[in-house]
């Protein structure tokens, strides 16, 4: 399951498997037995993926269906700010 789950978000992130394996100093044969499910990332590379792919570790191992937007430069105004950013796009959502 995470496999499939890397495989989707490596896409959305328009990244190849190259790619992703250089980001994380793993092989591409790595990223390629994670996404066939042949193995499992170690917790050093959930953590690289879940930071990568600016998601929680629970929502990229299937725990949760909210993913969160991570980035340890925002301080908490700018959490704030894009907070009421994404309530404005759901509000939006929502009137139409």
């Amino acid at each position: 399951m995470v496999g499939k789950m890397i495989a989707r978000l490596r896409n959305q992130h328009g990244l190849s498997q190259r790619e992703l394996a250089k980001k994380l100093s793993v092989s591409i044969a790595t990223v390629k037995n994670w996404e066939a499910e042949s193995s499992e990332p170690r917790i050093e590379n959930i953590k690289g993926l879940a930071s990568a792919f600016n998601v929680t570790t629970d929502y990229l191992l299937g725990q949760s269906e909210r993913h969160t937007l991570y980035h340890e430069e925002l301080d908490e105004a700018d959490v704030a700010l894009l907070s009421s950013v994404i309530q404005h796009i759901i509000n939006i959502k929502h009137r139409t």
